[in-house]
């Protein structure tokens, strides 16, 4: 795998003896080459694959990354347009006889009470 030669090298009137070394591609090469059919028949070795994450779509998901743009574009205005709908969500208690009508965001109703949700357009 290593080689080493003696190489002399002459500086004016002297010579000096030095060490040279060399990988031998050939054979380490050929040494990779048994280790991966060695791990191949025992099971070890595996190809490197492209791996591509993806959320997993629930059933009836819609998958937006094949749609237009102009269809996105057309969806995002109408989600839009929902959002501007004035919604009052009340929620109905009966305090002490009375009937309570509470507007806005309401709590969650206590128990044995009843909640209404109205839409004014």
């Amino acid at each position: 795998m290593l080689v080493r030669t003696h190489k002399s090298v002459r500086d004016g009137k002297k010579s000096k003896i030095i060490d040279e070394f060399a990988i031998d591609g050939v054979t380490i090469q050929k040494l990779l080459d048994t280790l991966k059919q060695a791990a191949i028949e025992a099971g070890e070795w595996s190809e490197k694959q492209d791996v591509t994450l993806r959320p997993a779509a629930e059933p009836g998901a819609v998958d937006y990354s094949k749609m237009p743009l102009e269809t996105l574009l057309a969806a995002r205005q109408k989600m839009i347009e929902a959002q501007q709908m004035l919604t009052v969500e009340a929620s109905v208690e009966a305090v002490g006889g009375n009937v309570v009508v509470v507007a806005g965001e309401a709590p969650a109703p206590a128990a044995g009470s009843a909640q209404a949700l109205f839409t004014i357009s």
